[in-house]
């Protein structure tokens, strides 16, 4: 049986280890604070609220003196911001130091996707499309942060529901059909023309085809500018 004065021995014992313990810990840098430095740094650099930042290998354990002044951090060696790289965090103050972190940097926007399966071909409408989030600096193919960007586009290959689309999956729909009836027109500076004509190529608008003027016979290039109506440009 122990005696109340061994009871009161073994409080005051933990009493005064707790003490010590919690100010040791004062002593200490919160390592908190340090990924709290890299995480002000990189979305100053950034200026981009969405990012997410990782810090590798910064240890809880890790004893650094506590800091009497602000953290100050920096990008090591001035490298641009990419999706990975090392931040150097020092303290200026009485007891100076410092570390370097390496660190993993993701950057969260919402970007265009398919709602449903569509086969190749298809011309994308607003019905098709939704927006949903994603870390975009793995996506080195490039992304449409608006359904308005892609509307009236067409596919090149058939998609599943879900999929980010890339400026890769997209063609202009072609506009104009080879063997098609076509409307010639033919401006320059001063004069302006207009003769019928068939078209030699399919051709989306923007694009230059081969068309035949149906009066002379003669095969000339134009600029596709509507479905009907193909431009020659004469200066």
């Amino acid at each position: 049986m122990i005696s109340l004065n061994r009871l009161a021995a073994l409080a005051l014992t933990a009493v005064f280890a707790a003490g010590v313990a919690r100010a040791a810990s004062e002593d200490w840098q919160p390592v908190e604070a340090v990924a709290a430095a890299v995480s002000r740094l990189i979305e100053a650099e950034s200026g981009d609220g969405r990012l997410r930042v990782e810090t590798i290998g910064l240890d809880g354990r890790l004893r650094l003196p506590r800091c009497d002044v602000p953290l100050a951090a920096q990008l090591h060696n001035g490298a641009p911001l990419t999706r990975s790289g090392t931040v150097a965090v020092r303290c200026d103050g009485s007891k100076p130091w410092r570390i370097y972190v390496p660190v993993r940097v993701s950057r969260h926007r919402p970007v265009v996707g398919t709602v449903r399966p569509l086969p190749a071909g298809h011309v994308l409408g607003p019905d098709d499309l939704a927006l949903a989030e994603h870390d975009t600096s793995r996506l080195a193919r490039g992304y449409f942060m608006s359904p308005d960007q892609i509307v009236g586009k067409e596919l090149r290959r058939s998609v599943g529901a879900g999929t980010l689309l890339t400026p890769g999956m997209l063609v202009e729909p072609m506009a104009i059909r080879r063997g098609q009836s076509v409307t010639i027109l033919a401006r320059g500076a001063s004069v302006s023309v207009s003769m019928g004509g068939t078209a030699l190529a399919d051709g989306a608008i923007g694009e230059r085809i081969r068309v035949r003027n149906l009066s002379s016979a003669r095969v000339v290039e134009a600029v596709v500018r509507s479905a009907e109506t193909v431009e020659v440009l004469l200066y």
